[in-house]
């Protein structure tokens, strides 16, 4: 038997060794293959994450991604996503939309074999499953949340020096001819300078204000237009109107800076921890069966239980979105509100009559809250937020409701 463990283990020791050198020199030779093709697509903006696959393959998989039905949909979501900011070129489109594809499709899966294997339970599998896509959508929104702040950062970089340079040459074409954009911005004020080239074509800058999500960017366009178009205005000081216009602009810039790094300091990845209680439910439910109340196994894996974790699953998801909803940026969001609160207030005179009689009478409470949505950038009213705390107040009471009842039924029952 000695002899036949010693046998087992130099076996085992070749093949890891050689799976490990095979791993290995597969992992040295897709390095190799990206940095030729890095070299091969290489763009003057280019700054492409590939996680060490070629970009040839996530060409060739994005091809077959946009071109699937199964997957086309859930591709053509995650594009638009990107494409909003218009801030990625043609490689970094394709590279990203394509690594998120692949998540948005492969880690449902993964989480759906966890419920079934795990928590044994198909509609928990379910659930999960449901859970992961939203994780991921929000992954995407994340990304594209990090790609803005470095655009604002680069922005407010920009605007400076456009106001030192227009100060120079007194020409806005001329200047933007000269300022140095950095890589997330470049796309827009590309597309900004042809405007000023051709400033007589109105229907240049009426196309790029419909294409154009972002606020600032589209403020920054109408007014180097009318400028270049009409000339600058001599205010009453003495002062320049575009200047003025442009020292505006940087401020409401730095404002939506200092308003995302003040929501990233106060929750960061807090919106995770609500996930936390999926992983431990079947560890808490292990150590009170063993070793706490053998007893509560009748309660945990029966009927109560299976509603239990059903329930604990659904308040996961729900705190999730909540919280990873007041962590979101809505720079892209032409509106920010719940469009079923939005039907629910307009469609329903009894709703706003409701609303009416929450709202605060006194003016300096309504001066305040109306100064707290005005600083957030948000495209909220007193009347959207108070029909929001209604409806959640309401969402709360039924799920408590429910919580309640079910600890009685176990009371009264065990």
């Amino acid at each position: 038997m000695g002899k036949d463990k010693m046998f087992i283990v130099i076996v085992a020791s070749i093949f890891i060794t050689t799976f490990l050198t095979a791993l290995f020199g597969i992992v040295l030779s897709l390095r190799k293959k990206k940095k030729k093709e890095e070299i091969m697509y290489a763009t003057e903006f280019a700054t492409v994450n590939t996680w060490v696959i070629p970009i040839s393959f996530y060409l060739k998989l994005n091809v077959m991604l946009s071109q699937n039905s199964k997957t086309q949909k859930g591709f053509g979501i995650i594009v638009k996503r990107f494409n909003d900011i218009n801030s990625y070129n043609e490689i970094e489109l394709k590279v990203r939309s394509t690594q998120y594809v692949l998540l948005y499709y492969i880690l449902p899966f993964v989480s759906t074999l966890f419920g079934l294997f795990v928590f044994k339970d198909v509609l928990v599998g379910i659930l999960l499953y449901g859970i992961t896509k939203v994780v991921v959508m929000d992954a995407v929104k994340a990304a594209i949340n990090n790609r803005y702040r470095n655009m604002l950062i680069e922005f407010s970089l920009f605007l400076s020096d456009l106001r030192q340079e227009y100060a120079k040459h007194n020409s806005v074409a001329q200047a933007f001819a000269v300022v140095v954009p950095g890589p997330t911005i470049a796309n827009h004020t590309i597309k900004i300078n042809n405007l000023l080239i051709d400033a007589g074509d109105k229907s240049k800058i009426d196309k790029y204000l419909r294409e154009t999500s972002l606020r600032l960017m589209q403020t920054l366009a109408g007014v180097c237009y009318n400028c270049e178009e009409n000339g600058d205005v001599k205010l009453k000081d003495g002062s320049s109107n575009f200047l003025q216009s442009i020292t505006f602009i940087s401020a409401e810039c730095n404002q939506e800076i200092r308003k995302m790094n003040t929501i990233r300091r106060k929750f960061g990845n807090l919106k995770y921890t609500p996930l936390f209680s999926i992983l431990i439910l079947p560890l808490m439910s292990a150590f009170l069966v063993n070793f706490v109340m053998p007893a509560s196994a009748a309660i945990l894996f029966g009927r109560y239980g299976y509603i239990l974790r059903v329930v604990v699953i659904a308040f996961a998801l729900y705190n999730y979105t909540i919280i990873a909803t007041v962590n979101d940026d809505v720079h892209l969001n032409s509106n920010d509100r719940a469009l079923y609160i939005e039907k629910l207030y307009h469609k329903n005179k009894w709703f706003r009559d409701l609303v009416y009689i929450m709202k605060p009478r006194k003016e300096h409470v309504v001066k305040k809250k109306s100064n707290l949505i005005k600083e957030s950038l948000s495209r909220w009213d007193l009347n959207y937020m108070y029909s929001e705390k209604i409806v959640n107040a309401f969402i709360t009471f039924v799920l408590v409701t429910v919580v309640l009842l079910m600890a009685s039924i176990i009371g009264r029952s065990y």
